[in-house]
C-alpha cells in the first residue's frame, strides 16, 4: 500500500465486551483486548498511505453502561496513553483528542493533554481518538460556540467550529462487530459517529469483532472501499 493516495480512516471499534464474553473473560478483559488491537492497528497504519487514522474509543452515550465497566474503562484510559506516550512520540504520531472533556476525570484530562503537547509537531500518522463523543453533543457545541463569538453560519464556519477543525473528512468508515452474513461485509449503522465529516464518506462494516480485527481485515476494506466510483459535484474522484 505504499505510495497510495493518502487516506483518512475513521474506525467505530465494536466488539470489544462480547469477544470478552466469547471467551468466558469479562467484558472489561474484552476492552483490555481491544487496546492491545489499537496499539498493532496504529503501528500498521502508519506504515501505509493512510494519514488520518480516527478511532471511537467512548462514546457519551457509553455512560449508561454499568457504572464498573465505565470506571474501569476510564482507568483503562489513563493506562494505555501514560504507556504508550513515549512510543507515539518517538513513531512520529501525533494524537489528537476529539469530544467533550469537562465531564472527564481531571487526571485524565490531563494526560490527554499532556500527550497532544508531546506529540503536537509530529509529521507522520495523525491518531485522532474519539473519547466521550457523540455527533449530535459536537454540533450542539460547535453552534453554541459560533452563537457565542457572532460567526456568520456557513459549511466554513460550521466546519471550523467541529472539534476536527484542520483534519480532513474521512474517505472510509469502518465499523467492527456488525452481523453479517457468511462473513461477507455488510450494511452498518453510524451511531452518531462524525455525521457532518461522513457525509461522503465509504461506509463499510464487517462481523469482525474489534479485538480479532487485523491489519489483513484493514487492507482488504481499504481494497474494498476503493473500488466503490464515488461522485463529488459533478467529478468523480
Amino acid at each position: 500500500m505504499q505510495g497510495e493516495r493518502s487516506l483518512h480512516i475513521g474506525i467505530i471499534m465494536d466488539g470489544n465486551g462480547r469477544w470478552g464474553t466469547q471467551q468466558g473473560l469479562s467484558r472489561i478483559k474484552g476492552h483490555t483486548a481491544g487496546a492491545k488491537r489499537v496499539k498493532e492497528i496504529v503501528k500498521y497504519v502508519g506504515t501505509t498511505g493512510v494519514t488520518v487514522l480516527t478511532i471511537w474509543a467512548f462514546s457519551n452515550d457509553n455512560w449508561k453502561r454499568n457504572k464498573k465497566e465505565v470506571s474501569a474503562l476510564m482507568a483503562l484510559f489513563g493506562t494505555y496513553i501514560q504507556q504508550e506516550a513515549d512510543e507515539l512520540y518517538s513513531s512520529n504520531v501525533k494524537v489528537l483528542f476529539i469530544g467533550e472533556r469537562k465531564s472527564l476525570a481531571t487526571k485524565l484530562q490531563k494526560a490527554m493533554n499532556d500527550l497532544e503537547e508531546q506529540t503536537r509537531n509530529n509529521t507522520g500518522l495523525i491518531l485522532q481518538v474519539a473519547l466521550n463523543y457523540g455527533g449530535s453533543d459536537e454540533l450542539i457545541r460547535a453552534v453554541s460556540k459560533m452563537k457565542e463569538e457572532n460567526i456568520e453560519v456557513s459549511k466554513e464556519t460550521i466546519a471550523d467550529a467541529l472539534d476536527t477543525a484542520d483534519i480532513p473528512d474521512p474517505d472510509i468508515v469502518i465499523r467492527t462487530g456488525m452481523p453479517a452474513s457468511e462473513g461477507k461485509l455488510s450494511l452498518w449503522r453510524s451511531s452518531g459517529f462524525m455525521p457532518i465529516q461522513s457525509l461522503q464518506s465509504v461506509c463499510v462494516s464487517t462481523e469482525v469483532l474489534w479485538p480479532d480485527f487485523t491489519s489483513e481485515h484493514l487492507e482488504e476494506i481499504i481494497k474494498y472501499a476503493k473500488l466503490e466510483t464515488r461522485l463529488f459535484g459533478g467529478q468523480r474522484v
